[in-house]
């Protein structure tokens, strides 16, 4: 690319299928069959990352310039959550085939203060698309809620000496949760936020 700027590119598809039974409260609901289910879905990924990164100078300070975009595509079969016994099935609790997409985009800048000290600051946005078609109930079409977030973070790190460098790191982030549960709660609730901040040593050994 021109003007010194490096692209990176990044296409890739994924498939599994996952079949997990457990049973946590033993008898603690059911006292006859127990309390075992099984989870099990066959899911496909479908995914797309680009970034463009420049380093240059402020100054006489070592700067670097990051931009990024991409998006992922869950597309999952049958997805279940069903009782069991001795690891047979027994009858359905949720049963239905869920679509996610993820589309999201970001700047990540960093910055060389003095010789010692570095600074990284970076914002995301990412957009989510969550659809379920619930089996159980009879839909035939998918029931869809979408949401956007932004999440900033600033870093800092000091180098001491050689070996020992300070950090200060601070960011917002979000959790983003199960289609099935975001489908039944009001849409502020889809992309619940988190604040993290963390100080700390890194120590290297001689």
């Amino acid at each position: 690319m021109e003007n010194n700027w490096k692209t990176t590119d990044q296409l890739y598809y994924s498939r599994y299928h996952f079949n997990l039974f457990s049973n946590f409260t033993f008898f603690f609901d059911d006292t006859m069959n127990g309390d075992m289910i099984r989870q099990r879905e066959s899911r496909n990924i479908f995914g797309y990352t680009t970034t463009a990164s420049k380093s240059w100078l402020l100054g006489n300070k070592k700067a670097n310039t990051e931009l990024g975009g991409g998006f992922r595509f869950d597309d999952v079969n049958s997805i279940e959550l069903s009782k069991a016994v001795k690891r047979q099935f027994l009858d359905y609790t949720q049963l239905g085939d869920m679509k996610e997409t993820n589309g999201f985009l970001y700047i990540n800048q960093n910055i060389e203060l003095t010789d010692k000290l570095n600074m990284n600051a970076a914002v995301r946005y990412d957009n989510f698309r969550f659809g379920y078609q619930n089996k159980l109930a009879g839909e035939n079409d998918f029931r869809y809620r979408k949401n956007g977030v932004i999440s900033p973070k600033l870093n800092f790190n000091y180098a001491v000496n050689p070996r020992v460098k300070v950090f200060f790191n601070n960011g917002i982030g979000f959790h983003s949760n199960d289609t099935r549960v975001i489908l039944d709660n009001a849409a502020d609730d889809i992309l619940p936020r988190v604040i993290g901040t963390d100080l700390g040593v890194i120590i290297k050994p001689v």
